[in-house]
C-alpha cells in the first residue's frame, strides 16, 4: 500500500513520453513543487528546482544544465551567484538568539534574506494588555 508519511505532502508528478518529469503540489498540476529535489528534470540533464511555483534553491542553483549554464533564485528572485554565496554566509539558528537573548524559541533556522521580513517566534506567552 501506498501511505503518506506523517509531515508528507501529496506530490503529483507528470512524465512524458521523452522521460521529463515534472513534480507538483496540486492534483491540477498548475503548481511546480518538490522540497527534495528537482521540481523539473528532462532527460538531457537540464533541473529546474521550484517551491510554491517559484524558482528556489537554497543550497544551489535553482536552474541546471548539466556544466553549462547555472543561475541562482531564492522565492522566485534571480541572484548573482556572489550574491547567492554572501546570502549564504548569514545563516543564523534561532537557538543562536535564544542563547543571546536568554529565550526559548519555536522555530529552528532563519536566513537572513533580504527578499521578506522575519517574524522571530517566541515560545514566551504573549503578555495581553
Amino acid at each position: 500500500m501506498n501511505e503518506i508519511k506523517e509531515g508528507m505532502k501529496e506530490q503529483y508528478i507528470w512524465i512524458n513520453t521523452r522521460g521529463t518529469k515534472r513534480y507538483y503540489s496540486n492534483k491540477q498540476m498548475t503548481v511546480l513543487n518538490r522540497e527534495d529535489g528537482p521540481a523539473v528534470e528532462f532527460a538531457n540533464g537540464f533541473k529546474e528546482w521550484h517551491v510554491n511555483g517559484k524558482l528556489h534553491r537554497e543550497d544551489g542553483p535553482a536552474f541546471e544544465y548539466a556544466d553549462v549554464y547555472k543561475s541562482w533564485w531564492v522565492n522566485g528572485l534571480r541572484l548573482t551567484e556572489e550574491e547567492f554565496n554572501d546570502l549564504n554566509k548569514g545563516v543564523v539558528t534561532f537557538d543562536e538568539i535564544a542563547e543571546k537573548f536568554d529565550e526559548g524559541v519555536e522555530r529552528r533556522i532563519i536566513h537572513t534574506l533580504p527578499l521578506e521580513p522575519v517574524q522571530l517566534l517566541s515560545t514566551q506567552p504573549e503578555i495581553k494588555k
